[in-house]
């Protein structure tokens, strides 16, 4: 009982603290907010995190392990043809930000808050995804599916750079679905990837 008590304050910080880092941003949310929102004590909060980029630390770890489980799972299917591979990608990967609109706004937002090791450690996350997509570009390259010009590191910088900013303007209620979204997204992009025919 006294476990599940834990892990129950625990993830309450946690998911207030996301909900206002991704409303207010970082910089201007307290850790009196985040206490009068959780409805705990502030010895409570000191308790299970020492300062509030203990917080921050947690989301942005969170956020990528759950991106690069999928990510690499999805780069490393060898039986799947790319195209295919890709909208996978795509889709999972739009679905994780519409999702978790939140978590997609600070790792945009907030990730300069973070120091030393901790800056470092999702750094090197965010580079790991990063190149789970470029793996699954390069085998489209090597597969004749993608232009054998295009440079891979740009181009997932320009992948990564225009799904990341989707939870700023997507809406629950609006008109495309996250598949939608995918969808669209991932056309654009192989339109621009792909080998013209005849060529």
């Amino acid at each position: 009982m006294r476990e599940h008590t834990y892990l129950d304050t625990k993830e309450q910080l946690i998911r207030v603290a996301t909900t206002l880092f991704g409303e207010q941003g970082y910089a201007v949310v307290s850790i009196d907010q985040i206490v009068a929102a959780a409805k705990v004590s502030k010895g409570t909060f000191y308790y299970y995190f020492k300062t509030k980029e203990d917080i921050l630390y947690e989301i942005h770890v969170r956020a990528l392990t759950s991106m690069l489980e999928w990510a690499n799972r999805i780069a490393e299917d060898k039986e799947t043809p790319v195209d295919e591979r890709f909208r996978d990608f795509m889709r999972a990967y739009v679905n994780e930000l519409t999702a978790r609109q939140a978590e997609g706004r600070i790792l945009v937002e907030n990730q300069r808050y973070l120091q030393g090791e901790r800056w470092e450690e999702v750094r090197q996350q965010r580079k790991a995804f990063e190149m789970a997509l470029g793996r699954l570009i390069e085998d489209g390259i090597q597969e004749g599916i993608f232009r054998a010009s295009l440079q891979v590191r740009l181009a997932t910088f320009q992948i990564v750079g225009a799904v990341l900013r989707i939870p700023e303007w997507y809406h629950l209620k609006g008109p495309l679905t996250p598949d939608q979204i995918a969808d669209t997204f991932s056309d654009n992009f192989m339109n621009g990837f792909c080998v013209a025919e005849g060529q």
